[in-house]
């Protein structure tokens, strides 16, 4: 893909990201509109968030696969339309049971959305394995086995984060954009137009634009060096039987390479499964068994299983955390409804904003340090209010804002980067397909669904603890993450990087057919 139309995609992707955080944030900021136009309550919409959580668990599979059978732009373009149509209709709604329905249907689209931009961001930047040529077989090593990387071309860790910042910034851009047209046109509920008009212009750039390729159908990126002559050439041997000579150009006889040098047997060098012993070096090391490709198979399944368990808990904490901090404020802390709301802004505010400075520090350092580094902040968020609960009784008003305040920025800071840099460390080692994908986007569902109904069940089941149950929860979900985050790591090294054994595997096979032809083994 060429890099002009890179550029165009990455920025369309950006656009997309913004406008859907404005589509999945703005029910709430307009439920009393909703309300007042349904002749019903803001508590009788909660159907209406029900089914949208609902269809994200449902869309989660389907939209991986379409992704791996039909052009990635196309998915985008259809759920764009959909979505289109369906803000064009919710203002018209009369009834709650049309909203659910036409709400419904956007949020099925809402997965397609997601998955569809995570496998296209990852085919479009994650780097192609290169060819193995002659050169490099004789004495270069495995090199790095990526293609190079154009200076301006971002990491795939790096653009994660910034997709995730954009739908920050919608979601935040959601409740101006009601006041403006509350003050522009007297409504707040033309906001859906223009959330409408926003889905049209980008479902239209996806019909223009190409898809990135799926990673099935590309071929490996030649090595950036000069173009190799043509393999076919004539080599004999000089009068000591043991060094191997070429034909040149001009007809003269020269060395032949080092690599054709090393075969001073005749029978052709086969490299084979008993020098996986770790004695033979880093090729050695990394070409397949039968023992090591099954207990890569078992690495590989402990590794998913962690990254699961990592965005399981991740998604968790930023929705479920997000949802109930404001009622934890009141119900727990005893702070004022303005306080509560202040606090909730402030979660979400850091929430976006961490995830800022992990877009440049993934383009000089492993995102593995970067989550090493940021995740423990969500422990520490957990176990402050229950270390030191906060009160809001008598003069303590000041003390329990700040307890409050505090845990709830290191919880959004730990939990910041952790789905798009821990999805750009998975594709490091295992490949993420569309159908993997989509499984992540149906794990992301079941965090967003589970942590928030949990809670106040637990509240009111046990109301010793009440809302306290929000930090116990949220200590539990941020030593998961962490937990999941040690054993990637730990079982990512013991794997390696998937380019590096895609690049050994290419090697291995190149190595396993003889380098003369027989003519010149029978002489």
């Amino acid at each position: 893909m060429q890099d002009g139309a890179k550029l165009q995609c990455m920025l369309w992707y950006c656009a997309i990201s913004f406008v859907f955080g404005i589509q999945a944030s703005i029910v709430g900021p307009t439920a009393s509109l909703l309300a007042k136009q349904t002749s019903s309550t803001e508590a009788d919409l909660a159907p209406v968030l029900g089914m949208s959580g609902f269809c994200l668990l449902l869309g989660g599979l389907p939209s991986g696969w379409l992704m791996d059978h039909v052009p990635g732009h196309a998915v985008l373009a259809t759920s764009l339309i959909i979505q289109t149509i369906g803000f064009i209709l919710m203002p018209a709604c009369p009834s709650v049971l049309l909203l659910v329905l036409c709400y419904g249907a956007v949020s099925l689209t809402f997965n397609a959305v997601n998955t569809g931009i995570n496998c296209l961001v990852i085919w479009l930047l994650s780097p192609a394995p290169v060819q193995p040529s002659a050169s490099s077989m004789g004495g270069a090593g495995l090199g790095s086995g990526r293609a190079p990387r154009p200076w301006w071309l971002p990491t795939l860790g790096s653009f994660l984060n910034l997709l995730s910042v954009t739908f920050g910034i919608g979601g935040l851009a959601s409740p101006q954009i009601i006041n403006l047209m509350t003050w522009l046109t007297g409504s707040g509920m033309n906001a859906y137009y223009v959330a409408a008009a926003m889905s049209a212009a980008a479902a239209l750039a996806m019909l223009c634009l190409s898809s990135p390729p799926h990673p099935s159908s590309q071929a490996a990126v030649p090595p950036a060096s000069q173009p190799e002559e043509p393999t076919e050439f004539s080599v004999g041997i000089d009068d000591t039987g043991r060094k191997l000579l070429m034909d040149t150009n001009d007809g003269s006889k020269a060395a032949a390479p080092s690599h054709v040098q090393a075969l001073e047997q005749p029978p052709p060098i086969i490299m084979h499964s008993s020098l996986h012993d770790g004695s033979c070096g880093p090729l050695g090391d990394l070409l397949p068994d039968s023992v090591g490709l099954a207990q890569r198979a078992r690495l590989k399944v402990v590794f998913m299983g962690a990254f699961m368990l990592l965005v399981f808990a991740n998604m968790s904490l930023e929705l479920g955390f997000g949802n109930w901090i404001y009622t934890y404020c009141v119900r727990q802390a005893g702070l004022d409804e303005e306080a509560g709301q202040q606090i909730t802004s402030l979660y979400w505010l850091a929430f976006t904003l961490g995830r800022v400075p992990a877009i440049f520090m993934a383009t000089w350092f492993p995102v593995s340090n970067i989550l090493l580094l940021m995740m423990p902040l969500s422990v520490v968020g957990g176990v402050l209010p229950l270390v030191q609960p906060p009160s809001a009784t008598g003069t303590a008003s000041s003390s329990a804002a700040l307890i409050t305040g505090s845990s709830t920025m290191l919880v959004a800071l730990g939990a910041a980067a952790g789905f798009p840099c821990s999805l750009s460390m998975a594709t490091e080692y295992v490949e993420i397909d569309g159908f993997m994908n989509g499984v992540v986007s149906t794990v992301c569902g079941v965090g967003a669904t589970v942590f928030p109904f949990v809670v106040p069940l637990l509240a009111k089941w046990y109301p010793v603890l009440g809302f306290q149950w929000l930090m116990l929860a949220t200590l539990l979900m941020a030593s998961i993450q962490l937990a999941g985050l040690l054993v990637m790591i730990s079982a990512g090294k013991a794997m390696g990087p998937r380019q590096q054994r895609q690049y050994a595997a290419s090697h291995e096979h190149s190595l396993t057919k003889p380098l003369l032809p027989s003519s010149h083994m029978d002489a």
